[in-house]
């Protein structure tokens, strides 16, 4: 709870700090998954929170992103830290940018990976869809009882969205990683997103991701997640549909870096 009271202080705090012609977006957002991996499986509680800044008549925005994660598997607990942003110019009928993330996963005081993924997307909006591709890469250093070492990787996804209502989207996305030491992930992921007000913009959302993951060195598996959650929109442009709120505010998925491979 006093995580999600600070996201949200700092967000305001974002809002009121912007010039006086910027204008603000932003989300926060809260949800539970659960990760099954053969006969293993961990659950995850995630908070995260967005903001971005328009300035009028150029299409230009500037991002910030914050989240956290905690992992329990077994007897083992784990914790990630994430924070990145973004640069994007958008219009009625695209957006195009660039964005970095830096991830910190630590477990207990023996084990921390950091990732740092950068990279770029594109959105077209044409009628009730949203159509989007991203791509880039991943930096990977690992501190294990005691050993360093260090990895690159590279990410490439594709998204479909369908509002079959302004306030219900329906998304499938695909993602691919190749870590090195060939390590392989691809992600397949349809969800659901519907906003239960225009004028109290919170909205539910759930779905479940398959993935595939597969090594050189070790054999090939798969793991299914499940997750659900709640989403609280946040701009200066008064009631908006969800399909208006999602592509003239933040960018969710164009910078987001969330294979599994990542945090388990």
């Amino acid at each position: 709870m006093k995580l999600y009271s600070a996201l949200f202080a700092s967000a305001c705090v974002l809002a009121m700090a912007a010039p006086a012609s910027a204008q603000f977006a932003g989300t926060i957002g809260a949800d539970y998954t659960h990760v099954s991996v053969h006969s293993d499986s961990a659950n995850i509680w995630n908070i995260n929170g967005q903001g971005a800044f328009n300035v009028p008549d150029t299409g230009f925005n500037v991002q910030g992103n914050v989240g956290y994660s905690n992992l329990s598997a077994d007897s083992e607990n784990g914790n990630v830290w994430r924070g990145g942003g973004a640069a994007f110019f958008s219009d009625e009928m695209f957006r195009i940018g660039a964005t970095a993330t830096y991830s910190s996963f630590e477990v207990h005081d023996f084990a921390s990976i950091n990732f740092t993924n950068y990279g770029g997307f594109a959105e077209w909006f044409p009628g009730m869809f949203t159509l989007g591709v991203k791509g880039g890469g991943v930096n990977i250093s690992a501190n294990a009882f005691g050993l360093d070492g260090n990895a690159n990787g590279a990410y490439v996804g594709g998204e479909a969205v369908a509002y079959v209502m302004p306030d219900l989207a329906l998304e499938g996305t695909v993602d691919y990683t190749d870590f090195s030491h060939g390590l392989h992930e691809t992600d397949f992921t349809p969800q659901v997103e519907w906003m239960l007000s225009e004028d109290v913009p919170v909205s539910v959302y759930g779905g479940y991701t398959y993935s595939s993951l597969s090594a050189s060195q070790f054999s090939s598996g798969n793991a299914n997640t499940f997750f659900i959650g709640l989403r609280f929109y946040m701009d200066t442009n008064g009631s908006q549909a969800l399909i208006d709120r999602q592509r003239s505010g933040v960018v969710n998925w164009g910078t987001s870096f969330t294979p599994l491979a990542s945090a388990l």
